[in-house]
């Protein structure tokens, strides 16, 4: 998994709830011309973070027109390195698998799987490179027009760094305020993507109060590998004025902590998510099952919360926090129901302190956020 240091702030598992909009959606990069390019580029992650070899490449389409009958080239890239040049491929295809006009994968908002690529590209764990997607040699024909979408950024903040997306049209332009969004098929049929990508196939918005039919309560679940303290959350919820809920830290069904949100307080907050305070820090057990929870405490006004989805239960693997984080959810405080290997809700944790694992009576507290050991 991967922990990010908020200086001052503890840390967020997963780390990359912050970074996305209080309602997220999809952000596309169209391609409708000939020699019009998207490259996607990053540091390479694999879970296990040893040397893989990249066999496929999976992506997702936006709209596609292919009225002139187009296709497509997938080619793997080394970054250009001369100076200014920011995060863009040097336009040599390297390792190369075409897509054809007919392909039925190849169509309007669609998770697709290329096949194998020409030869296997074997990659360090880190290793920086490029994922360029192109018209093929006959380029674009007739009025085809090509989007690859990944996930908006907070206020549109185009410069991200690594990953990012880039554009050519007349040049490259790194100005495409996209989260990338790809997984690598390695050859020994485990997956990988870049570092800070946020691989989906699917956003996904559910609006509910208090006794919806189905469900009025969804939950973030959680298992982490360490003891720990936390200090509260980050939650993705939109409501109204009159839209109260509650922000719940549960193990099973006992509640560990909850903040009330009064709607009026936070009503039309335009991107970030909502970070909670817990009254006091709350310590968690390695290997235990924890939710949190978004529960509305009025019947009169939807909350609304998001969740992501993946093409396959494999691809949980490249998501910050792992497979043992999922979406879950349950009705007026019955028992909780998991969507365990496909969806993920946009919720974090605040981790204050987390046990250092020197064992042999050595263990301790490591405080995060400055200050004394516990």
């Amino acid at each position: 998994m991967t922990l990010q240091l908020l200086t001052g702030q503890g840390i967020t598992y997963p780390d990359d709830i912050g970074a996305l909009s209080l309602s997220p959606s999809l952000s596309g990069s169209t391609i409708d011309s000939t020699g019009e390019k998207v490259a996607i580029c990053g540091s390479v992650f694999t879970p296990s973070r040893g040397t893989k070899s990249i066999r496929k490449i999976h992506f997702r389409f936006g709209s596609v027109t292919k009225a002139g009958g187009s296709g497509l080239t997938v080619s793997l890239q080394n970054l250009l390195t001369s100076a200014g040049s920011g995060p863009v491929p040097d336009e040599t295809q390297d390792e190369t698998v075409a897509i054809a006009n007919g392909d039925a994968g190849f169509t309007s908002n669609a998770w697709y799987t290329t096949g194998a690529l020409s030869a296997d590209r074997s990659v360090t764990h880190g290793e920086r490179l490029a994922v360029v997607i192109e018209y093929d040699g006959s380029g674009r024909l007739g009025s085809d027009s090509v989007v690859i979408s990944g996930m908006l950024l907070t206020g549109g903040d185009a410069k991200f760094g690594f990953p990012s997306v880039a554009l050519k049209t007349a040049s490259w332009s790194v100005t495409v305020a996209t989260i990338p969004n790809v997984i690598f098929e390695f050859s020994d049929g485990t997956f990988g993507t870049f570092a800070g990508a946020y691989p989906h196939s699917a956003i996904n918005s559910h609006s509910y109060k208090q006794d919806t039919a189905g469900a009025d309560e969804y939950a973030m679940k959680l298992t982490l590998p360490f003891s720990c303290k936390t200090d509260g959350a980050i939650v993705r919820v939109n409501s109204g004025t009159t839209a109260d809920y509650d922000i719940i830290l549960y193990e099973g069904t006992t509640a560990l902590a909850t903040v009330s949100i009064d709607g009026n307080e936070v009503a039309g907050v335009p991107s970030r998510p909502l970070r909670v305070q817990w009254s006091s820090e709350i310590s968690l057990a390695a290997g235990t099952v924890y939710r949190l929870a978004a529960k509305p405490t009025q019947t009169t006004a939807n909350v609304v919360v998001y969740s992501t989805d993946v093409a396959a239960a494999n691809h949980f693997t490249c998501l910050q926090g792992g497979p043992e984080m999922c979406h879950s959810t349950r009705l007026d405080l019955g028992s909780w129901s998991d969507t365990a290997t496909r969806r993920l809700i946009g919720f974090g944790l605040s981790l204050s302190s987390i046990d250092d694992g020197a064992g042999g009576g050595g263990s301790r507290m490591v405080n995060v956020r400055g200050g004394a050991d516990q």
